[in-house]
């Protein structure tokens, strides 16, 4: 019968031998044994029962053992690479009482844990009560690691990914890794934990309904201002890290790029002594110059938030583009290419209609220097010089 079991399957072959006069009884019967017949055993099939060929005594349960053992050893091998796992871990970015007790739990339960640098996690599990193997996995030698530990992890070991501070994978190393392990169909269980961006922009006061996370930016003058002219109309709250030695540099290509916008600088996060300044990027850069020059200079990771664009200053970024579409059509430039076109000329375009309407010079300045995202006094001055 289809629905009964590889034992019931025995007991009815073996009920049928019986009936041959084969004196074979049902496994685990309390049935004195018989000895087989000194002549050729003969193979009974009884339908729809498996009987295996009458053997010397034991071979039969020798067999059934040896398959139980593989099967079991099968099983065992299948568990193991089913409890590989790797977990992204969130640390604190500065107090030590917002490691949470999840991630502790998953520090203990790893084999391993990768990190940026050892000494700075090997201290955090330490003041956890946790002793775990650590494997670097910095920037530098994580791509090349990288398929070994996913191994590793296929095989069944479990991982815990940690930062140096904050959540791995967020302008960090460890998205690597993830990559890899996803790729490999490895399970991944992220831990979640403070980070110090989000952190920011609530800190910050800043509106926040939308905002656009971009991490370090190019470290050239250069670059680093056609990014910024790419990031002008993005219709949310921009935010950015910076380090203590080339925060003063960012300032200053932000107070060009967004003279007018309000903007929050954001340090040591959590910790003792946190700060926030609030003010344009003009003024922070000004705040940040003016601490360098009295020997009191800014210390510690700390993350800038700029506003998002003003109505106004989207559409004139929206024009902006429109003029340089229409541009690039007339004279042939390739698409997707950006065409020189200079905002001061459309500024000047503004102001001349507007003192043609007889607007107030400082009125006017006022209203353009935060359209064109730029300082008012500059304005101003360029507002004198088209009205003289």
């Amino acid at each position: 019968m289809a629905g009964k079991s590889r034992a019931d399957a025995r007991v009815v072959g073996a009920s049928a031998l019986d009936k041959a006069g084969a004196g074979v009884s049902a496994p685990g019967a309390n049935v004195p044994e018989v000895a087989a017949p000194k002549t050729a055993a003969r193979e009974v099939v009884v339908p729809g029962a498996s009987v295996p060929e009458v053997d010397a005594p034991g071979a039969d349960s020798q067999r059934a053992g040896t398959a139980t053992a593989s099967k079991a050893s099968r099983k065992t091998r299948g568990a193991a690479a089913r409890s590989g796992r790797l977990y992204v871990v969130g640390t604190p970015i500065g107090n030590l009482g917002d490691l949470s007790p999840r991630a502790v739990e998953a520090f203990r339960a790893a084999d391993a844990v990768c990190c940026e640098d050892t000494r700075v996690t090997g201290k955090l599990l330490a003041a956890a009560g946790v002793s775990r193997p650590l494997i670097r996995c910095d920037e530098n030698v994580i791509a090349r690691r990288a398929p070994e530990l996913v191994e590793r992890l296929a095989a069944g070991e479990v991982l815990a990914f940690a930062s140096d501070a904050g959540m791995p994978g967020v302008s960090d190393p460890g998205q690597v890794l993830v990559e890899a392990a996803r790729a490999a169909e490895v399970p991944v269980e992220v831990i979640p934990g403070p980070t110090a961006c989000i952190t920011a922009l609530v800190s910050s006061g800043i509106a926040c309904d939308h905002f656009f996370f971009e991490g370090f930016l190019p470290r050239k003058a250069g670059e680093r201002a056609r990014r910024l002219a790419e990031l002008a109309p993005v219709p949310g709250a921009l935010l950015f890290y910076e380090s203590p030695h080339r925060v003063g540099a960012t300032l200053d290509a932000l107070a060009v790029a967004f003279p007018a916008r309000e903007a929050a600088l954001c340090r040591e996060l959590t910790k003792l002594h946190e700060e926030v300044l609030r003010g344009t990027a003009v003024e922070l850069a000004s705040e940040v110059a003016q601490r360098e020059e009295t020997g009191a200079p800014l210390k510690g990771e700390m993350v800038i938030v700029v506003a998002p664009p003003s109505a106004e200053e989207l559409e004139v970024l929206g024009r902006l583009h429109a003029a340089g579409l229409a541009a690039a059509q007339g004279d042939g430039t390739a698409a997707g290419a950006s065409p020189a076109l200079d905002p001061d000329e459309a500024l000047r375009a503004d102001i001349l209609r507007a003192l043609e309407e007889g607007e107030p010079a400082n009125a006017i300045a006022k209203r353009l220097s935060q359209r064109y995202s730029r300082r008012k006094r500059a304005v101003y001055e360029l507002v004198l010089e088209l009205q003289g």
